[in-house]
């Protein structure tokens, strides 16, 4: 075989994991990870995608109803990892196109609701939230409905609710909703329907008032001190 059908081959087995890793980045968001940990994660999703099929090809080739095969050389693809001689099966490709899918939305729902970093709380191996920054982390909870941004560069603030954010970045992008636009002063200028808003990382603050899970702060008592008669 030479070293263009060699090649070929590979992107072909590699399909499954090509498409899978390109619809969880879309799911995901972008990242920061280096090209050996973008083709570590397309192989694993190929591979992944391949042991499914040949785990349900296994089972229809059982001998009999309490004997399960788990040979996993029933996909003949697989095999052509390793073996160059092996003919490629377009339906065992096919079916390991859509499992690969499938993994790539359920390793976004692990990532976007910190499964893995849950568990790890819950055995106190980490006490780490997630890999993203807090602007993701803040964007994403779920409490997040009706905020305050202020926007220092104009010196006005909104009310309003976020509809869309940009990714971690210098420059950030808000796509605002049912904006009530106030001055400095707290003074209600206008209300608009919609604003686009794009700001350098510490011309913006977000405000969220009464939110669940964080400790309310109690009112500072005041204290009359009486002074000793002399």
């Amino acid at each position: 075989m030479d070293l263009s059908s060699f090649v070929m081959k590979i992107i072909i087995l590699l399909l499954p994991g090509i498409l899978a890793s390109k619809i969880y980045r879309k799911l995901r968001g972008k990242s920061n990870k280096k090209d050996w940990e973008d083709f570590t994660e397309i192989f694993l999703f190929a591979v992944m995608s391949y042991v499914i099929v040949g785990f349900f090809k296994s089972l229809r080739l059982k001998l009999h109803p309490f004997s399960i095969s788990c040979n996993y050389s029933a996909v003949t693809t697989f095999n052509a990892f390793i073996d160059e001689r092996e003919i490629l099966s377009w339906d065992e490709i096919f079916l390991s196109v859509i499992i690969g899918l499938l993994l790539a939305f359920f390793a976004s729902y692990i990532y976007r609701y910190k499964i893995i970093n849950k568990f790890a709380q819950l055995v106190r191996a980490s006490n780490r939230y997630g890999d993203e920054d807090v602007w993701d982390y803040f964007h994403n909870m779920s409490e997040v409905e009706w905020v305050v941004v202020r926007d220092h560069k104009v010196d006005l603030y909104y009310y309003c609710w976020i509809k869309a954010f940009s990714e971690s970045g210098a420059q950030r992008e808000l796509l605002l909703a049912d904006v009530s636009v106030y001055n400095s002063d707290g003074d209600y200028l206008y209300d608009v329907d919609a604003m686009y808003l794009s700001r350098d990382y510490y011309d913006v603050t977000i405000e969220l008032h009464n939110i669940n899970g964080f400790p309310k702060k109690e009112p500072v008592k005041e204290v009359t001190v009486n002074n000793a008669q002399q």
